[in-house]
């Protein structure tokens, strides 16, 4: 059975991962360079992410690595809607994510676009659209591009970003929130195609 969309957005971030480098500004002027950074992943609705990120936030005995610091990280929200129509693909849906790192409530704009954006942000985004170009699994609908819409979100770092439900997620994040990204899953036979 072929991985479906869940799975194969894990595969790219776990990829991104591996090919990423990001600085974290430690305060006071000092900047730490990670090369291969672990990146969380985690799906669903954004009630979950909350519900995820409080559980680590407390430290949940056997759910999250210690090791693992819980951001950066990706989200992949869901339900997505896979669309099984076309003869020459497995299926295509158009999905929505979030790219976010820890940030602070007292950070200016400015200091957000170099800390958050520049520094983690912006790589990651980058090394996932990479990443996904080179995943054999899914198909290129223009020459290496996947058309999306890209927002940088400053106001969840400042005023806080919210559930559905209205609930606060319990920290300050800076975000990349990506909308409308077509993908389209080749057939198992046709996943060495010449693209």
């Amino acid at each position: 059975m072929s991985k479906g969309i869940i799975e194969i957005v894990r595969d790219v971030v776990e990829s991104a991962s591996r090919n990423v480098t990001i600085r974290l500004d430690g305060g006071g002027g000092d900047v730490l360079e990670m090369e291969s950074p672990h990146i969380n992943y985690l799906f669903g609705n954004a009630q979950y992410m909350k519900d995820m990120l409080d559980v680590k936030s407390v430290g949940a005995a056997g759910f999250w690595n210690p090791q693992e610091p819980k951001f950066p990280l990706v989200h992949l929200f869901t339900p997505i809607v896979e669309k099984h129509d076309g003869a020459d693909y497995e299926l295509r849906a158009t999905v929505s994510l979030l790219i976010a790192t820890s940030s602070r409530q007292d950070w200016s704009n400015e200091r957000r676009m170099m800390s958050s954006f520049k520094m983690v942000l912006e790589p990651i985004y980058e090394a996932f659209m990479d990443a996904l170009k080179h995943d054999t699994r899914v198909m290129e609908p223009y020459k290496g591009f996947f058309p999306h819409e890209k927002e940088d979100n400053y106001s969840y770092g400042r005023y806080g970003a919210y559930t559905e439900r209205g609930e606060k997620v319990s920290e300050p994040i800076d975000a990349i929130v990506i909308r409308g990204l077509e993908l389209k899953i080749a057939k198992e036979n046709c996943r060495n195609y010449k693209r």
